[in-house]
């Protein structure tokens, strides 16, 4: 479906990427994602075209289509530093059951994060990657990073009361 105003050409690859996006703000993702899928590839073409791109796919297609991590695959390779793209893609690994690839996908999120909303969230995450591995120290210690930037948080304090009492860790 082509965009009305929108020629398609090269030059206008950052125009096109900003029209899709306003589809995608509407909740018109599959015209956005149409419009894309003609964009990518085109010279001028933002990033973040390809981690919409894979966005749009995703919650269009879902987790379980192979096609959707392969694009989170590619809006890595144009944008490799992007850890929304990495948390997006782990949280995917996760869903196909590849715990392992996960947990290593979190971890390098983890060490290149600093921002707190984003580092609260994949320590989350983590954690419930380690407890899925059945590794409880970890998982505590993940726990205790989303409580130093959230300490309100009861469900997160409950697992590390319980983790901690497992542990023979009391207090």
């Amino acid at each position: 479906m082509a965009i009305e105003g929108w020629s398609g050409s090269a030059g206008d690859a950052g125009e096109g990427f900003w029209r899709a996006y306003a589809l995608y703000s509407t909740g018109s993702w599959r015209e956005a994602l149409t419009m894309l899928e003609e964009l990518i590839g085109k010279e001028g073409v933002p990033a973040e075209a390809w981690w919409l791109r894979a966005g749009l796919m995703r919650g269009v297609l879902g987790d379980f289509d192979p096609r959707v991590l392969s694009a989170y695959d590619e809006a890595l390779v144009h944008d490799p530093s992007n850890p929304y793209v990495r948390v997006e893609r782990a949280d995917i690994l996760r869903s196909l059951g590849r715990t392992e690839d996960a947990r290593s996908e979190y971890e390098a999120v983890m060490a290149q994060i600093v921002e707190s909303a984003l580092r609260c969230e994949v320590a989350f995450k983590l954690g419930c990657v380690y407890l899925a591995l059945d590794s409880p120290r970890e998982a505590l210690a993940a726990f205790h990073t989303v409580l130093e930037h959230d300490p309100a948080n009861a469900e997160v304090r409950e697992l590390c009361d319980r983790l901690s009492g497992e542990l023979g860790l009391g207090d």
